[in-house]
């Protein structure tokens, strides 16, 4: 099947999105030599249980257009660190 990229989903629809691949961020598993495998973060996206109120063409744009400014150096380092049971805080 073929998306269209250049959909673009609401605003609240994109919020959405972006905490579940937020919470997905989060697990040392999607993360490789300090980088992420977005396959797996695609994987975890379609997977949540919070992602069954949105199509895969919503699924697919919110991952395309998710802002990487997001992923902070904060994150990485919590998400890359040994201690992965913190909680990530966001300020």
């Amino acid at each position: 099947m073929r998306y269209d990229l250049n959909d673009k989903n609401t605003a609240a629809v994109q919020n959405k999105i972006n905490l579940i691949i937020l919470d997905a961020l989060r697990d040392k598993s999607n993360w490789k030599a300090g980088e992420v495998n977005w396959n797996f973060i695609d994987g975890d996206l379609h997977c949540d249980e919070r992602s069954q109120e949105f199509t895969d063409q919503q699924l697919v744009v919110g991952l395309h257009d998710f802002p990487m400014s997001l992923i902070t150096p904060e994150l990485q380092a919590e998400a890359n660190s040994e201690d992965v049971t913190r909680p990530i805080s966001f300020v």
